[in-house]
């Protein structure tokens, strides 16, 4: 229930809201859009013992954050900053929880690769600003959509700078390297001709943010009422699509093609004019997203595939099978935030694989 009842309270005023919200429609939206374009480039937010630092030494990422939770609520009525407050005691449990668990990991996993406490304090500053300022938001039955377009506007920015630096590495276009099993090229034979790099996330990290980036887009293209912004809103998926194609990341791709059915499944299951035809788009995305998946399945176990090809699906399996023998031998702490390193360096020898430092999995990380 959304609490309004400050629209007809003697401290509501007409002008001074008005000019408020125009401004926090504006202001607040830009800076998330800053904010999320700026973490992009904090290498030290994915492997905190990276050489090259972040811009202002790390401090810019969570410094935007706080100035957007604080100009939230200074430009907010009173009341709706009194019910964003209020609602502070009805934070669910398991969300609760959860953020515990990433406050005391991030420790965990600095105090395991020795790299300085601010660099902690940097994220969970960031985090939980963002957290707390999405959290408000949604109590106080705020509109979600200005926040979502900043974001898609930061996403499309770094879309944007990741296809010029890729173009200045490349002498030609035909060069670059989108989907195949061989990826060599001129240079470094896994990095030269794909998108990411530099202060940019590594390639595969880049792709879980494009995946957000596009399903946030996608959102936007149904809910916009002005076919002006649903236009921008579909140029910014499309944008975010060649991005991920030209990281080479085939699973990524793979995901682009299930999330962006599913959308479309769900869109067209909303009641509409014509309930028989979404009815049949529903039905057609729902078959396509089974076929899609049986036919990834078949290449996963199939050898030599496009999956296949580099080895590198079959390596992830082996260093889940590691993280998983991790987690069963100590399910309830795991084996702590150096466990998988620990662990796949003898295995490797074995099996004769790279030493990898992580998994290539966020979940199974966080399982070992």
């Amino acid at each position: 229930m959304v609490d309004d009842s400050y629209l007809s309270s003697a401290e509501y005023k007409p002008d001074r809201s008005v000019l408020f919200q125009k401004i926090t429609e504006i202001a607040i939206p830009i800076l998330a859009g800053l904010t999320v374009y700026v973490a992009a480039h904090d290498p030290a937010s994915i492997y905190a013992n990276l050489e090259n630092g972040a811009w202002g030494g790390g401090w810019i990422t969570p410094g935007l954050a706080l100035i957007n939770l604080i100009l939230w609520l200074i430009l907010v009525p009173a009341a709706v900053r009194r019910s964003a407050m209020l609602g502070l005691s009805r934070i669910p449990a398991a969300a609760a929880l959860a953020g515990a668990f990433f406050v005391f990991y991030g420790f965990g996993y600095r105090s395991a690769v020795h790299a300085p406490v601010t660099l902690w304090i940097q994220m969970v500053a960031a985090c939980l600003a963002t957290a707390l300022l999405s959290y408000f938001l949604f109590t106080t039955g705020a509109s979600a959509r200005p926040i979502l377009r900043g974001i898609t506007l930061g996403g499309a920015a770094l879309c944007v700078e990741a296809l010029i630096h890729l173009f200045s590495r490349v002498e030609t276009p035909h060069q670059l390297i989108a989907l195949t099993g061989n990826r060599a090229a001129s240079g470094d034979p896994n990095l030269a001709n794909r998108l990411g790099n530099g202060m940019l996330p590594y390639p595969t990290l880049l792709v879980s943010l494009l995946l957000i980036f596009a399903s946030i887009a996608l959102g936007l293209a149904v809910v916009e009422k002005r076919w002006q912004n649903r236009l921008l809103a579909v140029a910014a998926y499309c944008l975010n699509a060649v991005c991920m194609w030209l990281t080479a990341s085939r699973g990524g791709v793979i995901l682009l093609a299930l999330l962006s059915l599913s959308h479309l499944a769900f869109s067209a299951a909303e009641p509409r004019k014509y309930p028989s035809f979404n009815k049949m788009l529903a039905a057609g995305a729902a078959a396509a997203i089974a076929i899609i998946s049986l036919f990834v399945l078949k290449l996963g176990l199939t050898r030599g595939s496009v999956l296949r090809a580099d080895g590198s699906l079959a390596s992830r399996v082996h260093m889940w099978r590691v993280c998983w023998r991790i987690f069963k031998e100590n399910p309830i702490t795991g084996g702590g935030p150096g466990a998988f390193l620990e662990a796949w360096i003898p295995y490797s020898r074995k099996v004769h694989y790279p030493a990898y430092v992580v998994p290539h999995s966020l979940y199974f990380g966080m399982l070992s």
